[in-house]
């Protein structure tokens, strides 16, 4: 029988699995050193660059959210050695991972095996180290959505004034580091508004966070318009939307019968003619790739800004690509209005693709992948003393394998979520277990149908979901299993399973 814990969290997690907590270190430090005697430096690619120069620029805006660049300016005032960025960011994510294990053991109480894995895949895992060693946002965005997930879990169990702000204060970290949060929020609200606690503590925080948010917006905003002369908030998301709308119309054939207003004429000419010259290609340049529209050169969107701002040599290429979010944003809704069908099969459909078999858009050929216009910068902000920094490829720490992972870690955990329903677990668990697992459940879906709907799909961006599917699939899974085999007394006769 499932009962509640009677010992304080730090206890159960200090003195009662202390041992646990020795063995992490002990299985952890190893591979840290490991992974650094084959890759010494911190590994800066080509996105990686858009962070430092905004960092060294101490901007305020820049293609991303801007809160990754200013943890960066944070790290580089304590020293200019990139081994910080590594172990700040890996310390972080890997303590987000045990703080969601022992909650699970505290709240939820997994059986042994389970626990075991659990904590096996927590601790010796190659890619918590590998992603940790990017000059990205990715891990830090993964530490603090766990951090966000675990809190959340621990409102369900017991609401407390105190949790609301700490779970306001993480979501307004993670928006600021990466848009993709938009839809945590929701769960937050969700949550909060459904507990047991009194209305004037639940308005308290959510007023606060909307305060937090409703300022960053406004600050963003304020500064787009001192840039490009109008108020946006993030022109980034234009782009997105004119990429993922012509993802849908390059699988289109007949270009001609669409007439958007005068305003967008060019720009619609200019990108037909585009997808005309590809489509004689044998091949699709954007096939494997999901970014081409956006960031390729190539591609037709960065050729019409291209064109647009043609003998303009003074204004900065960050300006002359928020410049074109509000005309691509126009763009992108006049070809979902006029395709609303063909924008579900083709766009969501590709993504659906991406999503069972994403790209793998960082490895080992990514090591000194940054180019020589911003080589010089990144030496500055790290203390290089050259572009080409030295590193001993190992296919240990590949991310090639985790391809499969994430694809039966969202297979276990959907099983796992249905037959918790249709064996009826929730009738013999407690609420906190049930509400846990409608939370892992609805997060699942919800990122799902972000995922497919408008995000873009990259290996990276699905390991924070593969953490969770694979604990909560682990823990559902076992459910569904004593439930299946329990006896059951039908009149004179003992059943197993739950067949009632």
């Amino acid at each position: 029988m499932h009962t509640s814990p009677t010992i304080l969290f730090r206890s159960f997690v200090f003195r009662q699995h202390r041992r646990s907590l020795l063995l992490a270190v002990l299985l952890v430090l190893p591979q840290v050193i490991l992974y650094k005697f084959y890759y010494p430096h911190t590994i800066v690619n080509y996105d990686a660059s858009h962070y430092i120069d905004a960092a060294a620029g101490k901007l305020g805006i820049y293609f991303w959210p801007i809160g990754y660049s200013m943890i960066l300016r944070l790290l580089h005032w304590f020293t200019h050695a990139d081994w910080l960025v590594f172990g700040f960011q890996y310390v972080l994510l890997q303590t987000s991972l045990l703080y969601l294990y022992f909650t699970l053991l505290y709240l939820i109480r997994p059986g042994r095996w389970v626990s075991r894995l659990m904590f096996l895949f927590f601790t010796v895992n190659p890619i918590i180290i590998s992603i940790s060693n990017y000059v990205l946002s990715d891990s830090i965005f993964m530490a603090l959505t766990i951090w966000w997930f675990t809190v959340t879990l621990w409102y369900i169990y017991r609401p407390r004034v105190l949790l609301i702000y700490a779970m306001v204060v993480l979501l307004f970290g993670l928006f600021a580091i990466r848009y993709y949060a938009i839809f945590y929020p929701v769960f937050t609200l969700v949550v909060v508004v459904f507990s047991k606690l009194d209305w004037r503590a639940k308005l308290g925080g959510l007023g606060f966070g909307c305060l937090l948010f409703a300022g960053f917006i406004w600050y963003t905003s304020s500064q787009y318009k001192k840039l490009i002369g109008y108020a946006s908030f993030s022109p980034f998301w234009g782009w997105l939307l004119a990429e993922n709308a012509v993802i849908m119309y390059r699988k289109l054939h007949n270009f001609s019968e669409d007439r958007p207003d005068s305003s967008l004429m060019p720009l619609h000419r200019f990108v037909t003619a585009q997808l005309q010259e590809m489509q004689k290609k044998p091949k699709m340049p954007d096939s494997p790739l999901c970014t081409y529209y956006m960031w390729w050169e190539r591609g037709p969107l960065r050729r019409y800004m291209g064109v647009r701002y043609k003998n303009d040599s003074v204004t900065s290429p960050f300006k002359k690509f928020c410049s074109m979010g509000r005309e691509y944003k126009a763009y992108a809704n006049f070809l979902i209005r006029r395709h609303p069908i063909e924008f579900i099969r083709y766009y969501m459909g590709q993504n659906a693709a991406w999503f069972v078999n994403p790209p793998i858009e960082l490895e080992d050929a990514m090591y000194n992948g940054y180019y020589s216009s911003e080589g010089e910068v990144i030496r500055k902000w790290f203390g290089y003393k050259s572009d080409v920094l030295a590193y001993r490829p190992n296919r240990l720490f590949s991310m090639q394998p985790y391809l499969i992972v994430m694809f039966m870690g969202n297979l276990v955990f959907l099983f796992g979520s249905v037959g918790y329903y249709f064996c009826r677990c929730y009738k013999v668990q407690p609420s906190v277990v049930n509400r846990a697992v409608l939370l892992s459940a609805g997060f699942w879906l919800v990122n799902i149908l972000f995922v497919l709907v408008s995000a873009p799909v990259m290996m990276r961006y699905g390991f924070t979901s593969m953490f969770l599917n694979v604990a909560f699939g682990l823990v559902v899974l076992e459910y569904v299993r004593k439930e299946a085999v329990a006896p059951v007394r039908v009149g004179s006769r003992v059943v197993y399973g739950n067949s009632m």
